[in-house]
């Protein structure tokens, strides 16, 4: 998108941890939306600088699915330049997979079989943090519900332990540009760790 997720997080990190040295690594395939995104890194950018905090960033034009399953794709094979993430945010299309798609082709290469492109985008998500590193998404309500997501909820949750999920109840407003008529979650969760307790906000 055009970074408002990004620009979040480093605003908190100005108020939180000031001295920080954060990168940012922003994945992006819509041209539209480049320039947008570049702006709002350069404003967090130069607005960090002056309390201390340095972000530096890139900007990757392409599809996520695909740059991500050819970084995990070398991570397996331990390729050299590719590396995992401390933080993956997300708020992925909510878009059906079609048996013949090509993002079906390059989920295959990580032995990932999904429905819908939210499920790959987490999937793939999981797959690039680091051990102890986290996720957070913003997904439907029922993003892992039914025998269509079976394989996906084993393996996601073999990797994730959900931490905190932020419930939206109004269903009408959130989607309306795109006629979506869905019951939204904030899912964070943490790679390699299984918390005794799970936060459940409702709003």
């Amino acid at each position: 998108g055009s970074g408002s997720l990004v620009a979040a997080l480093i605003a908190r990190i100005m108020r939180e941890q000031p001295g920080l040295t954060v990168t940012v690594t922003a994945v992006e395939l819509a041209s539209r939306l480049q320039i947008p995104l570049r702006e709002t890194l350069e404003d967090c950018r130069e607005t960090a600088r002056a309390l201390g905090v340095r972000v530096e960033y890139e900007i990757i034009e392409a599809d996520f699915i695909s740059w991500g399953t050819a970084q995990i794709a070398g991570l397996f094979e331990a390729l050299p330049g590719n590396r995992r993430f401390d933080l993956v945010i997300q708020n992925p299309p909510y878009r059906k997979v079609g048996r013949s798609s090509p993002v079906r082709a390059h989920l295959q290469t990580i032995g990932v079989d999904v429905p819908n492109l939210y499920a790959a985008f987490l999937a793939v998500g999981a797959h690039l943090l680091t051990d102890g590193g986290q996720m957070v998404a913003i997904t439907p309500r029922s993003f892992a519900n039914g025998t269509y997501f079976k394989a996906f909820r084993k393996q996601l949750f073999s990797l994730l332990g959900i931490d905190r999920l932020s419930v939206f109840q109004e269903r009408g407003t959130l989607f309306a540009d795109l006629s979506v008529l869905q019951e939204n979650i904030i899912l964070t969760a943490s790679r390699g760790r299984r918390p005794e307790k799970v936060t459940v906000v409702t709003s």
